[in-house]
């Protein structure tokens, strides 16, 4: 990018972000996984598309839920949340916490014409280099 032009905070190159992995990624805290504990179990009777963001308060993850949101809105568009402890939740109950982590970041809409509001990534083993191949 030349000196001359305005750069603006949402301006990012891949190589850039290759070195600046801290502007992209956030690690939850033992605080924070407790708060998706505490949530995950609060909510356990409450259909996951019914979940809200005041229903799950998150005391210590929120505001950095709500940071996190001002850059995807205002910045370079995209975070990564790791450390979530993944194996020790079963299917719902890992739905429960990314629907509650997802209410403080935005609204969800449908992902496909089925209608479906969650799904779930997984490497299929499609090779990206096919046309028709279609992959996350």
């Amino acid at each position: 990018m030349s000196d001359d032009l305005p750069r603006f905070d949402g301006a990012w190159s891949g190589p850039e972000l290759a070195r600046t992995p801290e502007r992209w990624t956030i690690e939850l805290t033992p605080d924070e996984i407790d708060d998706l504990d505490r949530a995950i179990t609060e909510l356990e009777k409450t259909a996951i598309v019914d979940i809200t963001k005041a229903d799950a308060p998150l005391p210590y993850l929120a505001s950095r839920l709500a940071e996190m949101r001002e850059t995807i809105l205002h910045g370079q568009g995209f975070m990564l949340i790791t450390g979530f402890p993944i194996e020790r939740y079963s299917l719902e109950q890992a739905a429960r916490a990314f629907w509650a982590v997802g209410a403080h970041v935005g609204v969800a809409v449908s992902q496909n014409a089925k209608g479906h509001a969650l799904g779930h990534v997984r490497d299929l083993g499609f090779d990206p280099n096919v046309p028709s191949a279609r992959g996350y």
